[in-house]
């Protein structure tokens, strides 16, 4: 029973997370359900960490520190997501991790049109005619 109690809130998550994406409230990228995990935070964290630099001796932040190293961080993000999708000759190289390297080759691009095909109440409908 906790298991199918957690599959069902699972689910009504996830619809409601295309609802909104439809609606335009959010993107589309917040349908990349693979980074719903710890690890995507511990990751953020890490990387706010990271960015006092090698030598400095500040080891704690504050909460009001964490959110504008987060606002940098997500800055840098978007501009290497940008310069990854141009082919143009003068763009910015980003250095990656070779374990890294294939990751951006095996995400699926989410479109709002995509999305916007989806109908949520003919899935319901079906779902519930086969169980």
């Amino acid at each position: 029973r906790p298991a199918y109690l957690s599959v069902e809130l699972n689910a009504h998550n996830l619809l409601y997370l295309i609802l909104l994406v439809q609606q335009k409230q959010l993107p589309p990228q917040s349908l990349y359900i693979h980074t719903f995990s710890s690890q995507a935070c511990e990751s953020i964290f890490r990387n706010t960490c990271a960015l006092s630099g090698a030598y400095s001796t500040i080891v704690n932040f504050t909460v009001h520190d964490f959110l504008r190293r987060a606002q940098r961080l997500s800055l840098l993000n978007d501009i290497k997501c940008k310069h990854l999708n141009d082919t143009s000759v003068n763009s910015l190289v980003f250095p990656v991790h070779y374990k890294h390297r294939h990751d951006n080759q095996s995400l699926a691009t989410q479109s709002q049109a995509e999305v916007d095909l989806i109908d949520v109440e003919q899935i319901i409908t079906e779902a519930y005619h086969e169980a």
